[in-house]
Formats: C-alpha cells, sequence, structure tokens
C-alpha cells in the first residue's frame, strides 16, 4: 500500500503575477545612474575652480608696526642718609688674661675643692686648694715667742736709758753745786788776802771736787749714749722678730690657696696628697671678666675703623657672630681695644684686638647666656666710622664696578655711572651719581640697552610709546664702546 506525500497533502496555489509599478522601474533604473554620476561631476567641478580661485587668490598679512616690549624688572627707591661703615671680618677667641697657678711655700696638698678642675670657675677670693699648714702655724708660733722675748728685752734696754739719763741728771745738779761752792771759795780767799802755795790754792779753792764732778757728769753722759745704743740693738732685734712673724704669718696664709681674679680652669696639674714645692705650677687659670677676638681686616679698611691709641679715642663697636653655637642673629657686643704691631702672616693683613666683656654670660640668666668658647672661630662686624649724604646700594645692584640701573621717570633704564666712597662684600655707599627718591633696578637682565622700556610688577602695561634706539651702554649684556 503505497503512503501520501506532503506535496499531495499541500493545496494548489495559483503562480503570483508581475506588480504593475516593478515593470515600470526597470528602465528609470539607468537614467537615475545617470544622473547621480552627473551630480557628482558637478560638484567636483565646483569644488576645484573654488579650490583654484583660492589658491590664485591667497589673502595677504598686512604689516603692522611692532609694539614695544616693556621689560619687567624689580626696582627700589633709594634714600641718601647718614650711615656707618661695616667691616666684615673673622676672628679667633682667645684669652685676655691667662696665668699659671704656682705654689708660694712647700708642703703636702691636704684639700681641692671640687670645681678645681677643667671648665670649674671661681670668683676672686674663693679658696681652691690648701697645703699641710701645721709647720707654719709652729713657725708663727716660735716667731711669736721670739718677739715677745725681744720686746721685754726693748723695755729693759728702754728703762736702762732712763736711768743713765737720770745719772746725767743727778751729775749735772752735783756739778753745778760744786760750781757754786767753789764761787764761794774764790771770793773767801780774795777776802783773806794772803798768800798761799799752788797746792794748798787749789785745795782752797776747791779744784779736785769740781774735776770730780766734771767727770761724773761726762761718765753719765758717756752711759746714756752706750744704754741708748743697746736700746736701738734691742729694737733692732725686735723689729727682726716681728718681721720674722710676718713672714712666718704670710707663708702659714699662703698654705690657702685662692683665685686671684675670677677664673676658669683651663688645667690642673696637682692632686689631693701631692708634695709641692715653692714655684711648682698647680693649675692654668683664665679670667672670665673679659675674652678678647684677635681679627685680621685687610690694611685698607683700617681708615674706617676708630681704633684707641692709633686713630681715635673712643673704640668703634663691634658685633661677634657665632652662628655654629648660638644660632643665626645672635650676637654678642664688644669693641676694638688696640692695633696689633704686625701683620697677619698668610695673608698679610691687620691684626686687631676686639675685647668682649662677661664673656661666658655669667650675669645674664642660664637660659639667655651666649658664652664664648676659647679658641673658636668667629665672624665679626665693626661698626666704622660715619658717612653723611650717601645712599646705600646693593653689592649686587653695583654693575661693574662703578655703574647701577636706574628706572627713569618716563619707565626707560637710564645706564649711570656712580661714585662708590666705601664698599663691603654685601652693599656699597655711593655719594654721586643717584639722587633721592629715584628707582634702582635691582634685577638682572640678559642685554641692556640704553633707554629701553621697563615695567614692575605693580604697571604692568606701562612704557614708552616708540622703540628705543641701539644706542647702548655698559651693563650686563652690553659693553660701553672703548676708544
Amino acid at each position: 500500500m503505497t503512503m501520501p506525500t506532503d506535496d499531495m497533502n499541500k493545496p494548489d496555489i495559483p503562480p503570483a503575477e508581475p506588480h504593475p509599478a516593478a515593470e515600470a522601474s526597470a528602465p528609470l533604473g539607468w537614467v537615475g545612474r545617470i544622473a547621480r554620476l552627473l551630480l557628482l561631476v558637478g560638484v567636483l567641478g565646483a569644488g576645484g575652480a573654488i579650490s583654484h580661485y583660492w589658491l590664485t587668490n591667497r589673502p595677504k598679512a598686512r604689516r603692522r608696526p611692532p609694539r614695544p616690549n616693556a621689560t619687567l624688572v624689580e626696582v627700589r627707591a633709594v634714600q641718601a642718609a647718614t650711615r656707618s661703615a661695616r667691616v666684615r671680618a673673622l676672628g679667633t677667641v682667645v684669652p685676655a688674661k691667662t696665668i699659671q697657678l704656682a705654689a708660694r711655700v712647700r708642703g703636702e696638698v691636704v684639700a681641692v675643692d671640687p670645681a678645681l678642675a677643667p671648665g670649674g670657675q671661681f670668683r676672686a677670693g674663693e679658696v681652691m686648694l690648701r697645703i699641710d699648714p701645721n709647720d707654719y702655724e709652729l713657725a708663727v708660733r716660735g716667731s711669736q715667742a721670739e718677739v715677745a722675748r725681744t720686746t721685754a728685752q726693748q723695755d729693759q734696754r728702754a728703762a736702762e736709758v732712763l736711768q743713765r739719763e737720770s745719772d746725767v741728771t743727778r751729775a749735772e745738779s752735783d756739778l753745778a753745786v760744786e760750781m757754786g761752792q767753789q764761787a764761794v771759795a774764790q771770793r773767801e780767799y780774795e777776802l783773806l788776802g794772803e798768800t798761799i802755795s799752788t797746792e794748798d790754792r787749789e785745795l782752797v779753792l776747791r779744784q779736785p771736787q769740781l774735776r770730780s764732778a766734771r767727770a761724773a757728769a761726762q761718765a753719765a753722759k758717756a752711759a746714756v749714749a752706750g744704754a741708748r745704743g743697746i736700746l736701738k740693738a734691742a729694737e733692732a732685734s725686735a723689729q727682726a722678730a716681728q718681721v720674722a712673724l710676718e713672714t712666718a704669718r704670710l707663708d702659714l696664709s699662703r698654705t690657702t690657696i685662692r683665685a686671684p681674679f675670677n677664673a676658669t680652669v683651663q688645667s690642673r696639674t696637682a692632686d689631693l696628697g701631692a708634695q709641692v714645692t715653692s714655684g711648682v705650677s698647680l693649675a692654668t687659670l683664665v679670667g672670665t671678666d673679659e675674652y678678647w677676638v684677635q681679627v685680621a681686616v685687610p690694611v685698607d679698611q683700617l681708615q674706617w675703623i676708630r681704633i684707641p691709641g692709633y686713630n681715635a679715642t673712643t673704640p668703634s663697636e663691634v658685633r661677634v657672630y657665632h652662628e655654629a653655637a648660638w644660632g643665626p642673629g645672635q650676637f654678642r657686643a664688644g669693641r676694638v681695644v688696640r692695633l696689633m704691631s704686625d701683620l697677619e702672616p698668610q695673608g698679610r693683613m691687620v691684626r686687631m684686638l676686639v675685647a668682649v666683656s662677661d664673656p661666658l654670660g655669667l650675669k645674664s640668666p642660664p637660659d639667655e647666656r651666649h658664652p664664648l668658647i676659647l679658641g673658636a672661630y668667629v665672624r665679626v662686624e665693626i661698626v666704622g666710622r660715619d658717612l653723611a649724604d650717601v645712599i646705600r646700594v646693593e653689592r649686587t645692584a653695583l654693575r661693574e664696578g662703578r655703574y647701577v640701573w636706574v628706572m627713569t621717570a618716563d619707565n626707560t633704564l637710564d645706564v649711570r655711572a656712580v661714585t662708590v666712597v666705601w664698599g663691603g662684600l654685601d652693599e656699597v655707599f655711593v655719594s654721586d651719581g643717584l639722587r633721592a627718591g629715584e628707582r634702582l633696578v635691582t634685577s638682572d637682565l640678559a642685554a641692556v640697552v640704553q633707554g629701553m622700556a621697563l615695567r614692575t610688577a605693580s604697571a604692568p602695561t606701562s612704557g614708552p610709546t616708540t622703540r628705543p634706539g641701539p644706542t647702548s651702554r655698559p651693563g650686563s649684556g652690553a659693553r660701553e664702546p672703548r676708544p
């Protein structure tokens, strides 16, 4: 039995007939293509024509005169005033007073103050160490006994002198009485009117008694002179004993070693139990009332510094800086005290001494002290002589050592020569070439032309309306024509 297929089951569908519009559009497709082609050719032609027009008729830029380009600078208004020349230099801190403290008596060191060590400090008169005083105390007592003995002997000799002087008085009195009796005997002899022998006559006139009285008086005076000589010897012995006592007391006092002045200990060479003799060094002391700074400055700077005994009566004030120890901006005040007699051997510069009082700052509170350190290398600024009516110019604003740049009233550059009366490391003082109130150019310029336009940040549009000429003056980037 044969099964039916799908074709057998499909319904009969009549074939589709062509659409009239489709049949009509078939011939129009070629026309459209031709029209589009023509349109494309027209557009390309129009573009080519326009391009050819612009290529053959290019626009040309018109030349205009260049606008002036004012250079931006920094300026500072200058003022004339009386200013002090300041000489900057370097120096080394040295002691103004230093000694080797030595013993003046011999003996054993029995006591040492704990501050007697490097860095320790003493006030004048404070006890530093002691030497065994026993031997010297015994010497004092022996001298006192000798003084008592010689004093008693002196008193005894003085009493003897008084006794001898009284004997002289008595002998002179006896002589006077005898001379009176002789006068009486002479009158009686004359009244008798008798002639007697010479021997009897001397007896009658009491000549032997008179000679005896005179001899007694002379002997009494001689005894006084002898007693006085003995008294002088006793007085000399007493004085010698007194001197010996004072010497013994002095030696006893020297067993106590005291600070001779306000000082700090630099080194110590004797310790407890050491046997010392006269002249042996015990310690090295440095005075703390004043330090010196030994400064070297160029010879041509001496004319600006006031040095007592050299060119002035009042010294120049000095500021001493030690940034490494005190920090920036901190300084100690000092003064120039004297000029040294020789030149510094390396740089052939003159040397002077600057004194700084209270160098350790002991008179200041502990938190405000800026002590100087011996041997330290410090920077100093010496305030020199006054210069009247000068203008301060930064060293960087001085061009070629004698020119400055000035911004004029019409905002142009003026290169001027100035007269420098004093120059330092950071600044110079100008006496001529600048006037008070003018604007000094402090900026560096790559090229400098006399009369070039300038402007400042506060007035960026200011400047001349014409281009400056080619005339140039010396400055950075420009040179003055040489003959």
